[in-house]
């Protein structure tokens, strides 16, 4: 779609640290400040600084307002997430969403992906998988995809918008929690953790 111009409850499973409007701009787990992007391995950590990092932090909050004011729904940023059931595991969510014209659950998350593509379309992890009307969907086997699943298991949210915003166009999609595919990947995940990673 073309661009215009122009406090929260308890998660199902978890805990939820928000930030308030008052508090500090920038509260990402991995983030030391707007510009600085750290990437965790199992040996080091080392600051990356990709050109596709930086822009994704530059324009975040255009993206999450144009958001806001276009569907109507009130956003949060949202702090680091940890889930007591497995605190080895962590999350930081772009916003924390109430959409309060949903027949399901009102609180939901917000994954933001900008991109320096003109279009949406050029975007590889987005397809037109069959039966969807020709609309775009972002790929079950992309990374991305773990990532916004990841996020809803540990926050306990049902659905999740994923916003991506190119130069002059947009893609919105709700995705549903799927527990089974949460479990899954879950069994994988803590089966490296405790078998090899703490192994190291």
């Amino acid at each position: 779609m073309k661009k215009e111009h122009g406090s929260r409850q308890t998660a199902r499973n978890g805990t939820v640290y928000a930030e308030t409007e008052s508090q500090p701009q920038s509260s990402k787990m991995f983030v030391d400040d707007e510009l600085t992007f750290k990437r965790w391995s199992l040996k080091s950590d080392r600051v990356v600084r990709t050109a596709s990092v930086l822009y994704g932090l530059e324009h975040e909050n255009e993206a999450a307002e144009l958001y806001a004011r276009t569907f109507g729904r009130n956003v949060y940023r949202v702090g680091l997430v940890i889930n007591p059931s497995c605190a080895f595991l962590g999350c930081s969510p772009d916003r924390r969403v109430l959409d309060l014209d949903t027949t399901s659950s009102e609180w939901g998350l917000l994954e933001i992906k900008c991109t320096t593509h003109t279009s949406v379309t050029e975007c590889d992890y987005l397809q037109k998988p069959r039966g969807n009307g020709g609309k775009l969907a972002l790929k079950i086997t992309h990374s991305y995809y773990y990532q916004v699943m990841a996020q809803m298991g540990l926050t306990g949210s049902s659905w999740c918008d994923f916003f991506v915003y190119a130069t002059s166009d947009y893609h919105l999609e709700r995705i549903n929690f799927d527990e089974q595919f949460f479990n899954d990947m879950m069994t994988k995940v803590t089966n490296f953790y405790f078998s090899h990673y703490l192994q190291c």
